[in-house]
């Protein structure tokens, strides 16, 4: 082996060993600022930004939208096909069906999803109650430390 190779190897493994040392600091630095940053708000020092990101994720129970809503339930909730193209296709050539006049069992799945858009078009119109909507789904809220260098 060349010792040119075995050289570089080492300083490698070195650096490998030294950039794990300098990432577990840093998040113990993070950490720290995070813990700041929620007590005392968004910071600014000679071009690094800090602050707290929240993210909101809605989960929607289709069938309590569905009951609640009856028939207006159609105008924010879309109904729509997902194939799986890769068993539709399959499932044609072993039978010998033309894909394009077949549709098979199992090569699709029927999924319904509120639209988002629709929905906050109804509830700001005052055609649809924000207080119904918050009965038919979850809410999960989290949130992270950005921290920007500029």
């Amino acid at each position: 082996m060349n010792d040119k190779f075995k050289q570089a190897a080492s300083q490698y493994e070195a650096y490998s060993v030294r950039i794990k040392e300098l990432q577990s600091k840093q998040a113990k630095v993070k950490d720290w600022i995070g813990k700041y940053v929620q007590k005392h708000g968004n910071q600014k020092y000679e071009g690094i930004n800090c602050f707290m990101q929240y993210r909101t994720k809605v989960e929607y129970d289709i069938e309590a939208i569905k009951k609640r809503f009856g028939k207006q339930a159609a105008k924010f909730v879309d109904d729509h096909l997902v194939f799986d193209t890769s068993s539709f296709l399959r499932i044609c050539k072993e039978n010998g069906i033309d894909r394009k006049l077949f549709l098979s069992e199992g090569a699709y799945e029927r999924k319904q999803e509120v639209d988002e858009k629709k929905l906050t078009a109804l509830v700001e119109r005052g055609d649809v109650s924000l207080n119904d909507v918050k009965d038919c789904c979850t809410v999960e809220e989290s949130s992270g430390l950005v921290i920007r260098l500029s």
